[in-house]
């Protein structure tokens, strides 16, 4: 990557520019790791609270699972990562307020999966 964006401000900070229907973000995302240790796994009712808590931030926020990702505005695209117990899932946000999703986020698995 050029050096010279790496190291401007806006790629520092992960800040998200809309314009018109395109939004463009720039930098690394924040990210954490969590193993599932519910033995269900991820299943409709864990992946709708974690739409819901996802909606709260601007952050675009998603789930990995090897190749696959899913976006966390969506139950159907959370579910279809197949996510069981010691599934490991890569938790990324981009954005702003990316710290504090990523914490609500961390909670949630934590307390729930």
């Amino acid at each position: 990557m050029n050096e010279q964006i790496k190291d401007s401000p806006l790629y520092k900070k992960g800040v998200s520019v809309r314009h018109g229907d395109v939004i463009l973000t720039f930098g690394e995302p924040d990210a954490f790791f969590y193993t599932i240790q519910d033995p269900v796994g991820i299943h409709a009712r864990p992946a709708g609270a974690l739409v819901k808590l996802a909606k709260e931030y601007q952050s675009e926020i998603t789930f990995s699972v090897g190749e696959k990702s899913a976006v966390a505005d969506s139950i159907l695209s959370i579910m279809s990562l197949g996510a069981k117990q010691g599934t490991k899932l890569k938790i990324e946000a981009h954005c702003e307020d990316a710290g504090q999703a990523l914490d609500a986020l961390r909670t949630y698995f934590r307390e729930h999966l």
